[in-house]
């Protein structure tokens, strides 16, 4: 649960709580089933900033100019997540993402049987320089995004217990981006990864993403990922998406998902997710996820 509060025109402060329970009907050890509930509280706080010029270039495609700039802070904190382990089967622990940026939020974090961070927190700041577009009304010329992970347990792959982050994006049309994802450990020493990708879309119809991401940190990844979203109609989106480990030589992850809007107030997201480890681990699934967004 949250609900945001807006204090003028320059900040937002939103609480947040809740409980993520999970059941399993087998336990590490094949005794009986395991049970674990998992509960946080956080705050996100965000902060804005702008600034307008009156550039204009037909050659660029520039119609004026607007700067954003959103420094930001989100926290969790998870009193329950001290707990023991040994009986949790593993589930969650495939090892397919390398490189995106960390989840904070408790019901988005894919690693259900490892939490266990009592507290969890990102600050940083995002930049972004736009344009007026006569079809999308404004458009995004170029992005850079910084900020820092922290977490008061060491991470898995470095040891570290926290990390920087910088992700930019260069849209030289309105239906192309280029994105980079740059990850350095907490003493920004080393260069842990990195992902790349190209985006193409269009309008709201379609948009598909093609990518390659390399990890550093512990064992040397390599991966190539995609993704394909297509509106079928007012209330219903397909989404594909697959991630190929190019020095396994095999498809590590696989998804389908169908989004489907009811009235102005709910959504339903649900579809099969098949992931391979590197480890040769493999789990078929099925999710499901009801959103609500007033009441």
């Amino acid at each position: 649960m949250s609900r945001p509060t807006t204090f003028g025109d320059w900040l937002t402060v939103k609480p947040v709580a809740g409980v993520r329970s999970t059941w399993w009907s087998e336990s590490a050890s094949g005794a009986g089933t395991v049970a674990r509930s998992v509960a946080q509280v956080g705050l996100d706080a965000e902060m804005l900033a702008i600034g307008t010029w009156d550039t204009r270039s037909e050659r660029w495609g520039v119609d004026g100019l607007r700067h954003t700039l959103r420094p930001f802070v989100q926290w969790r904190a998870t009193p329950s997540s001290g707990d023991d382990l040994s009986r949790v089967p593993r589930i969650d622990r495939i090892d397919t993402t390398v490189i995106n940026a960390p989840v904070v939020d408790l019901a988005d974090r894919p690693d259900t049987d490892t939490i266990s961070e009592r507290q969890v927190a990102q600050v940083g700041i995002r930049n972004t320089l736009e344009t007026r577009d006569p079809t999308l009304g404004t458009r995004e010329l170029l992005r850079a995004d910084l900020f820092a992970d922290w977490r008061d347990k060491p991470g898995i792959g470095a040891g570290d217990s926290g990390a920087f982050y910088a992700h930019v994006a260069w849209n030289p049309k309105s239906w192309m981006s280029v994105e980079s994802l740059l990850k350095f450990d907490g003493s920004l020493g080393n260069h842990l990864g990195s992902a790349s990708w190209l985006r193409v879309e269009s309008g709201d119809l379609w948009k598909a993403t093609l990518g390659l991401s390399d990890l550093s940190e512990g064992i040397p990844v390599r991966q190539l990922f995609g993704s394909y979203d297509i509106r079928l109609s007012s209330g219903y989106n397909l989404k594909f998406s697959a991630t190929y480990d190019l020095m396994g030589g095999a498809f590590i992850d696989r998804n389908i998902l169908l989004a489907q809007k009811i009235g102005n107030s709910w959504q339903l997201e649900y579809g099969l997710v098949q992931r391979t480890s590197t480890r040769g681990d493999s789990a078929l699934g099925f999710s499901i996820r009801a959103t609500l967004f007033t009441f």
